[in-house]
């Protein structure tokens, strides 16, 4: 059984550590940790440009590439957190110290990344609808992949967010760790394409999701 915690009253850091024990102290620092990357990844309005960067080969050859402006889901895609060590996509972007601090927090857990939204239209919890997610479906060693989190769980933790007062929600199962956080409207840029909403307005709902790679 899911234990959801609404926590109205009290910040996304706070939040977190209320679940029990050193299990979830750890898991709150990390969950904060790849909030903190991907609220900047999210909020930098640069990413939304289209633009052109030379990369070198393992020849020595240099080329032009061309890139479109990334939105939604694809800064996810870009700025992963891939827990292999490999392929820091968007270091070249920034957001290097932000994705380092992140990885250094999730060491030792698995972690799944979903992000909830309505395109460029209003977001409320009747219209909330998963983007896509970033994760790593690795085996964990004891834990059945059939219990592995899903974008349908992911969705109904994203609502109650939505429906709560602090647009924050917890919860947990096991030593499985679920916490879903939004992402404001801050730059109104941004309203150029989100004509319904206004500033202030919660653009996505991130959910993370996490659970230790061995035992605790």
């Amino acid at each position: 059984m899911v234990v959801q915690l609404k926590l109205a009253s009290l910040t996304a850091v706070v939040a977190s550590l209320v679940l029990t024990g050193t299990h979830a102290v750890k898991g709150g620092d990390a969950v904060k940790a790849i909030d903190d990357h991907y609220q900047a990844v999210f909020h930098d309005f640069e990413l939304t440009k289209p633009r052109k960067f030379r990369i070198t080969d393992a020849k020595g050859k240099t080329r032009v590439v061309k890139e479109p402006g990334m939105l939604g889901i694809g800064r996810m895609d870009r700025f992963e957190l891939l827990q292999g060590g490999h392929g820091i996509m968007g270091a070249e972007l920034g957001h290097d110290k932000s994705r380092e601090a992140a990885m250094k927090a999730i060491k030792g857990w698995r972690n799944w990344d979903y992000l909830f939204g309505n395109k460029t239209h209003r977001l409320t919890a009747e219209t909330a609808q998963l983007s896509g997610h970033v994760g790593w479906d690795a085996p964990i060693p004891g834990v059945n992949p059939k219990t592995f989190p899903s974008g349908a769980q992911a969705l109904k933790l994203a609502k109650e967010a939505l429906d709560s007062k602090s647009g924050t929600a917890d919860a947990t199962h096991g030593k499985w760790l679920w916490a879903a956080r939004p992402i404001k409207f801050t730059d109104k840029r941004c309203l150029s394409c989100h004509s319904e909403s206004k500033l202030g307005d919660t653009a996505g709902v991130l959910v993370y999701v996490l659970h230790p790679i061995t035992a605790r």
